[in-house]
Protein backbone atom coordinates (compact mmCIF):
# COMPACT_ATOMS: atom_id res chain seq x y z
CA UNK A 1 0.00 0.00 0.00
CA UNK A 2 0.89 3.65 0.29
CA UNK A 3 3.13 4.11 2.68
CA UNK A 4 5.06 7.44 1.75
CA UNK A 5 4.69 10.71 -0.33
CA UNK A 6 7.82 12.56 -0.65
CA UNK A 7 7.83 15.99 -2.47
CA UNK A 8 11.40 16.41 -4.12
CA UNK A 9 11.05 19.74 -5.14
CA UNK A 10 10.89 21.16 -8.90
CA UNK A 11 7.65 19.28 -9.13
CA UNK A 12 9.07 15.52 -8.25
CA UNK A 13 6.98 13.63 -5.79
CA UNK A 14 7.97 10.08 -5.19
CA UNK A 15 5.41 8.03 -3.61
CA UNK A 16 6.69 4.38 -2.10
CA UNK A 17 4.51 1.62 -1.99
CA UNK A 18 5.01 -1.86 0.23
CA UNK A 19 3.98 -5.24 0.47
CA UNK A 20 0.88 -7.23 -1.37
CA UNK A 21 -0.85 -4.50 -3.75
CA UNK A 22 -2.84 -7.94 -5.67
CA UNK A 23 -6.58 -6.77 -5.40
CA UNK A 24 -5.78 -3.37 -4.35
CA UNK A 25 -5.25 -1.23 -7.11
CA UNK A 26 -7.96 1.11 -7.12
CA UNK A 27 -6.89 2.02 -3.55
CA UNK A 28 -3.38 2.44 -4.93
CA UNK A 29 -4.48 4.56 -8.02
CA UNK A 30 -6.28 7.09 -6.14
CA UNK A 31 -3.19 7.36 -3.53
CA UNK A 32 -1.04 8.18 -6.68
CA UNK A 33 -3.62 10.41 -8.25
CA UNK A 34 -3.93 12.01 -4.63
CA UNK A 35 -0.14 12.36 -4.60
CA UNK A 36 -0.16 14.15 -8.01
CA UNK A 37 -1.30 17.37 -6.40
CA UNK A 38 -1.30 20.82 -8.58
CA UNK A 39 2.29 21.84 -9.70
CA UNK A 40 3.40 18.13 -10.20
CA UNK A 41 5.13 17.24 -13.31
CA UNK A 42 6.49 13.76 -12.34
CA UNK A 43 5.55 11.04 -9.78
CA UNK A 44 8.24 8.55 -9.58
CA UNK A 45 6.82 5.64 -8.32
CA UNK A 46 8.93 3.41 -5.37
CA UNK A 47 8.61 -0.59 -5.40
CA UNK A 48 11.62 -1.79 -3.88
CA UNK A 49 9.43 -2.81 -0.96
CA UNK A 50 6.36 -4.64 -2.49
CA UNK A 51 6.49 -8.31 -1.87
CA UNK A 52 3.81 -9.76 -5.06
CA UNK A 53 3.20 -8.10 -8.13
CA UNK A 54 1.07 -9.65 -10.82
CA UNK A 55 -0.70 -9.01 -14.26
CA UNK A 56 -3.75 -6.82 -11.72
CA UNK A 57 -0.24 -4.98 -11.09
CA UNK A 58 0.31 -4.72 -14.90
CA UNK A 59 -2.79 -3.41 -15.53
CA UNK A 60 -3.18 -1.23 -12.32
CA UNK A 61 -0.36 0.44 -13.08
CA UNK A 62 -1.14 1.43 -16.52
CA UNK A 63 -4.46 2.58 -16.27
CA UNK A 64 -2.90 4.92 -13.04
CA UNK A 65 0.00 5.96 -15.60
CA UNK A 66 -3.07 6.58 -18.10
CA UNK A 67 -4.67 8.79 -15.34
CA UNK A 68 -1.72 10.76 -14.61
CA UNK A 69 -0.86 11.26 -18.16
CA UNK A 70 -4.24 12.55 -18.11
CA UNK A 71 -3.94 15.34 -15.62
CA UNK A 72 -0.39 15.82 -17.59
CA UNK A 73 1.63 14.01 -15.15
CA UNK A 74 4.18 11.52 -16.26
CA UNK A 75 4.64 8.49 -14.20
CA UNK A 76 8.50 7.36 -13.64
CA UNK A 77 9.43 4.04 -11.81
CA UNK A 78 11.83 4.45 -9.09
CA UNK A 79 13.12 1.06 -7.26
CA UNK A 80 11.82 -2.00 -7.93
CA UNK A 81 11.93 -5.21 -5.77
CA UNK A 82 12.86 -8.41 -7.37
CA UNK A 83 9.55 -9.78 -7.90
CA UNK A 84 8.24 -6.20 -9.81
CA UNK A 85 11.53 -6.25 -11.92
CA UNK A 86 10.72 -9.74 -13.21
CA UNK A 87 6.78 -9.19 -14.01
CA UNK A 88 8.35 -5.99 -15.82
CA UNK A 89 10.50 -7.42 -17.36
CA UNK A 90 8.69 -9.95 -18.76
CA UNK A 91 6.14 -7.67 -20.17
CA UNK A 92 8.22 -5.84 -21.78
CA UNK A 93 7.09 -2.73 -19.71
CA UNK A 94 10.95 -1.81 -18.25
CA UNK A 95 11.58 -1.03 -21.51
CA UNK A 96 8.46 1.39 -21.81
CA UNK A 97 7.91 2.36 -18.76
CA UNK A 98 10.64 5.23 -17.92
CA UNK A 99 12.99 4.82 -14.70
CA UNK A 100 14.43 6.96 -12.13
CA UNK A 101 14.09 10.53 -11.39
CA UNK A 102 13.07 12.96 -14.20
CA UNK A 103 15.30 16.01 -12.90
CA UNK A 104 19.17 16.40 -13.94
CA UNK A 105 20.85 16.38 -10.82
CA UNK A 106 18.16 14.83 -8.37
CA UNK A 107 20.35 11.59 -8.63
CA UNK A 108 22.97 13.59 -6.54
CA UNK A 109 20.73 15.39 -3.90
CA UNK A 110 18.89 12.39 -3.21
CA UNK A 111 20.55 9.63 -2.42
CA UNK A 112 18.11 6.80 -2.80
CA UNK A 113 17.88 6.84 -6.21
CA UNK A 114 21.10 7.43 -8.44
CA UNK A 115 23.95 4.38 -8.82
CA UNK A 116 25.67 6.69 -11.58
CA UNK A 117 25.84 4.03 -14.14
CA UNK A 118 22.37 4.33 -15.29
CA UNK A 119 20.82 1.88 -13.50
CA UNK A 120 18.45 2.92 -10.63
CA UNK A 121 18.57 1.41 -7.13
CA UNK A 122 18.40 3.02 -3.40
CA UNK A 123 22.06 3.74 -2.38
CA UNK A 124 20.78 2.06 1.46
CA UNK A 125 20.56 -1.96 1.54
CA UNK A 126 17.67 -2.76 -0.38
CA UNK A 127 15.94 -6.05 -1.74
CA UNK A 128 18.55 -6.92 -4.14
CA UNK A 129 21.50 -5.78 -2.04
CA UNK A 130 22.63 -2.23 -3.19
CA UNK A 131 24.15 -0.24 -1.33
Amino acid sequence: MVVGVVDQGCGVVRVELEGDVEGRWQEVRDGLVAAATSGTATLVLDLHAVTFFNSSGVNGLLAARAELEGEGVELRLGPLSPIVERVLDLTQLLVVLPRGPAVPGSASTDPGYGLGDGRWSRTRAGPRGHG
